[in-house]
């Protein structure tokens, strides 16, 4: 049986827009992965562009059926996606 490949990706203490561009590159490169694991510990500032990245990003793990899944998503990046209404959007909505 083949290994799945995974990825695991750090986020950033700021997602907002000027920081969007660079972190797009670094998520397109793991694209290919079968699972992901989004580490959202760090994050203290985050706003709507970053927030439709990470949106975007996980519509395209879905679209290629992989699985992407969250460790320890900060209170910051829970709450700025509940104001924003992208909880489920991110799947910020159980318990990670």
């Amino acid at each position: 049986m083949a290994r799945a490949r995974s990825a695991r990706v750090r986020l950033p203490a700021t997602l907002k827009i000027g920081e969007v561009r660079a972190f797009k590159e670094e998520l397109t490169k793991r694209l290919d992965r079968e699972r992901i694991t989004l580490d959202g510990a760090a994050v203290e500032r985050i706003d709507g562009a970053g927030l439709q990245l990470l949106a975007a990003f996980l519509r395209a793990v879905d679209a290629r059926g992989g699985r992407a899944e969250w460790r320890r998503p900060s209170a910051a990046l829970r709450e700025a996606a509940a104001r924003c209404g992208l909880a489920d959007a991110l799947k910020l909505d159980t318990e990670s």
